[in-house]
């Protein structure tokens, strides 16, 4: 029985998901911590965990959650869930869009739901930010933890802004600082 919870759970996700693996992140963490799959420390760490290995975030994280529920069988059958409902709407979108894409309807409901989209990514790293960085509500500059997390964020901010840098420079820069210093 949770095999098949698992697949409609992430089948739905992936039907629902527009936008790539960030989109699907609010979905995402509803569905992981309100099934008590996951807690939400747990679901922050399987995010940080799915950003850090190579694939589409989503997938590694249903992946994850699925092998976390129901071992081997459960990521086969998460991951497929949540592969399932891409694989259908791209065949029949290949099928129709060279025909539809000139009409300004359709342009006009791409350019919403990348708004769309957009207000979804953003949602999640407030939230993301506010897990990892704030840990809570407010910076507790008494904390000598939490000044050197923000540090190390607006550190790596400033370094992105100005350099450019591979994610990859990113997350070992991110490891090391915290294997050093927390």
């Amino acid at each position: 029985m949770i095999l098949i919870n698992l697949f409609f759970v992430f089948f739905k996700i992936g039907l629902f998901t527009i936008g790539g693996g960030l989109a699907a992140l609010p979905l995402l963490q509803e569905a992981m911590i309100q099934t008590g799959w996951v807690t939400e420390s747990e679901f922050f760490s399987m995010f940080a965990i799915s950003q850090s290995t190579p694939g589409p975030i989503g997938l590694n994280m249903a992946t994850y959650c699925g092998y976390k529920i129901a071992g081997l069988g459960g990521a086969v059958v998460a991951t497929t869930g949540m592969i399932t409902p891409c694989f259908i709407i791209a065949l029949i979108i290949s099928k129709f869009m060279l025909h539809i894409e000139k009409f300004k309807v359709v342009q006009d409901t791409l350019l919403t739901l990348r708004a769309a989209v957009s207000a979804l990514i953003v949602t999640v790293v407030f939230a993301v930010f506010n897990n990892s960085v704030l840990t809570g509500a407010h910076i507790d500059f008494t904390s000598g933890t939490q000044i050197l997390k923000f540090a190390l964020f607006l550190g790596l901010i400033g370094m992105n802004i100005k350099y450019r840098l591979h994610p990859v420079v990113f997350l070992v820069i991110g490891a090391v600082f915290g294997i050093v210093f927390l």
